[in-house]
């Protein structure tokens, strides 16, 4: 019979610690059996009309959950170490308390995890680079917007888009409806820049050697506000509905 010669050492531990404290030798979780983290981001896929790759990946903040299991041994319990001992006397606190848990692997020569840790696997709601996330969402550089374009002539994605003479945005899709009679388009533009009825200019060849006059407007460019779905015509409606018929 073979023999399994193989050693498993202690060479990891995890502490509960409430968040934003430095974790001591009283938060780590005793009696520990095993430890499970598993990832879920949340990505968007947004398309554009007219087009059938991706436009852009919207990624939001990561779901986190970390799996604990532990044997009853007297020790302080799980929930007690991540509620911050609220679950002693309000248990309505204690759900809604936030912890941070930290995972440390020490090296595989030592019998047990102590000292200075080899890494350390950190699962907060404070990681690096939520403030800048937050200020993104918060205050957004681009909006995407629709246009009403003035000429007749159709502008390819990728066309600049000026105010003045900077360029304040892209065009991502355009085309002439035949429902409205008009060339429309959606561009990513400035914010600053982005507010209904604003004029801009699209630029075509060099982006300066031609220029179409552009008109921020609502989209979707047909019945933006969802009146007409629920039977809500007007004159100018009944209109272009005859006329393309």
């Amino acid at each position: 019979m073979a023999r399994n010669d193989r050693i498993f050492y202690a060479c990891q531990a995890v502490a509960i610690v409430k968040t934003g404290v430095t974790p001591t030798a009283p938060n780590i979780a005793r009696g520990l059996q095993s430890v499970g983290m598993n990832s879920n981001f949340s990505l968007d896929q947004i398309f554009e009309i007219g087009q059938l790759e991706i436009y852009e990946n919207v990624e939001d903040v990561a779901d986190i959950e970390v799996s604990l299991e532990k044997v009853i041994d007297g020790e302080t319990l799980l929930f007690m170490l991540a509620s911050n001992g609220l679950c002693k006397t309000d248990l309505v606190a204690a759900v809604k308390n936030r912890s941070d848990v930290y995972l440390s692997i020490f090296d595989d020569a030592q019998s047990n995890a102590t000292g200075q840790a080899r890494n350390v696997c950190w699962n907060s709601v404070d990681f690096i680079g939520r403030s800048a996330l937050e200020r993104r969402k918060a205050h957004p550089q681009k909006k995407l917007v629709g246009l009403e374009l003035h000429g007749g002539i159709v502008p390819t994605r990728g066309d600049c888009v000026h105010f003045g003479k900077p360029q304040v945005g892209i065009i991502t899709s355009a085309m002439k409806s035949p429902l409205l009679g008009k060339v429309i388009a959606l561009a990513r533009v400035d914010v600053a820049h982005s507010e209904l009825d604003t004029v801009l200019e699209v630029g075509r060849l060099d982006g300066d050697q031609m220029r179409l006059p552009a008109t921020v407007v609502a989209f979707p460019h047909f019945d933006p506000t969802k009146e007409r779905v629920k039977g809500n015509y007007t004159a100018s409606d009944h209109r272009v509905v005859e006329s393309v018929g």
